[in-house]
């Protein structure tokens, strides 16, 4: 699917106690950079729009634009270990062709024993996208 220049809109809540103990919560997708599902995988988390900004227990439509300015994105690469099965290529490249998974993420988690807490609750999520007709 072609996501340059289309959108993400999604009604969600935070719970009264939700915490992201430092980190952001984000749109996210992944697509494949090969020629096959096994790789290597290419992801990408909307930077300019963190869904964690906003009142606490009250729902909340968001419209977050879905353009290639390399400034708004950030390509999530690797751990050490998983090298060669995750990349990076430019974000105009990437949107093009998102033959993975999207999502909502939190990142980064500052500290693997003190995770994120509360609930996000979705109650929309819709993506828009161009489509081209032969």
């Amino acid at each position: 699917m072609d996501l340059t220049g289309g959108e993400v809109e999604i009604t969600y809540m935070l719970s009264p106690d939700f915490d992201t103990k430092g980190s952001h919560i984000l749109f996210w997708f992944q697509m494949y950079s090969g020629t096959r599902q096994d790789g290597p995988y290419v992801n990408y988390a909307l930077k300019v729009y963190p869904l964690e900004n906003c009142p606490k227990g009250e729902w909340i439509t968001a419209v977050l634009p879905l353009n290639s300015n390399d400034a708004d994105w950030a390509c999530m690469g690797s751990s050490m270990e998983r090298q060669g099965f995750y990349t990076c290529l430019p974000i105009d490249q990437a949107l093009k062709s998102v033959n993975g998974n999207f999502g909502i993420i939190a990142i980064p988690i500052p500290d693997g024993n003190d995770p994120p807490m509360g609930t996000f609750r979705i109650s929309e999520f819709k993506i828009t996208y161009r489509t081209i007709l032969k």
